[in-house]
């Protein structure tokens, strides 16, 4: 389709799969990383054909993230579509978070991809148009125990993102909002490296249920079925602006949006229980 695309947090997960999917449709591709693995993984992401192009930066680097979006837009013109997909999950209880877990979260599932829209929206509304993907996640609709400021910050990035298709729409832009399931992805691999919470703690033993009610290897999904929404989504072939991805977030957002809040809250629980 020749359009040109940036997608950050593209050096693994659902972000390296959809810099490969827009790439395999022949768009121009960018992908922000944050070190050589995630270079090297992007760059070898199409056999055979044009892979994305890395491009370096942290989002929670303002400097960096203009200076690198200037640089695409000086070779491509504009940037058609950006897909704000960088993000991080700490795990633990409100008790024992700390400013600094809160600001960190904050710092790059939110800021980050306001630092990073507000850099591509000039060039954006100068060429009349564009799309905008902000992934988010079912716990940008619902909080579960233990992943508190990863859901608060999923919360505040849908909010920002519906108040940013007000404001854009008059210039041919359009915001969406992609609320992923459970895929195989780092974040989990970076869950279950955590070492266990202090056996001190009045939060222990629910923790750990916690934990192991998220998926062990292989039974995610695979972060391509992600990508596919995202970029149908874009391309047109799904309306609306929240689009689920994943057959779990579509069974989780559908029941959640059925349950009153005592009935999931109990649901939720005996979930836990069960793992």
């Amino acid at each position: 389709m020749d359009r040109s695309v940036l997608v950050t947090g593209a050096g693994s997960g659902i972000g390296l799969a959809t810099a490969r999917a827009f790439a395999l449709q022949g768009d121009r591709v960018f992908g922000s990383v944050r070190d050589e693995a995630g270079r090297a993984a992007l760059t070898m992401a199409v056999q055979g054909g044009p892979s994305p192009r890395a491009v370096q930066f942290d989002v929670t680097d303002e400097r960096a993230v203009r200076s690198a979006v200037e640089i695409v837009i000086e070779e491509v013109g504009a940037i058609d579509v950006l897909v704000n997909n960088a993000g991080i999950a700490p795990v633990g209880p409100v008790e024992t978070s700390t400013d600094d877990d809160w600001r960190r979260v904050f710092e790059v599932n939110v800021l980050g991809a306001v630092r990073v829209t507000r850099a591509v929206l000039p060039s954006m509304r100068a060429a009349g148009g564009g799309v905008i993907v902000n992934v988010s996640s079912i716990n940008g609709r619902f909080a579960v125990p233990f992943l508190a400021a990863y859901s608060a910050s999923k919360f505040g990035l849908e909010a920002m993102s519906e108040s940013l298709l007000y404001e854009v729409e008059d210039y041919g832009i359009r915001v969406l909002v992609v609320e992923a399931g459970q895929f195989d992805t780092p974040i989990f691999d970076k869950m279950r490296a955590l070492p266990d919470p202090d056996p001190d703690s009045p939060y222990a033993t629910s923790e750990m249920a916690s934990r192991r009610s998220s998926p062990k290897p292989g039974e995610a999904a695979d972060p391509a079925i992600a990508a596919a929404v995202i970029v149908e989504a874009v391309n047109g072939d799904r309306t609306g602006f929240r689009h689920a991805a994943g057959q779990d977030a579509q069974l989780y957002l559908q029941t959640r949006a059925e349950l009153p809040d005592d009935e999931w809250f109990a649901l939720v629980k005996a979930f836990q229980a069960e793992r």
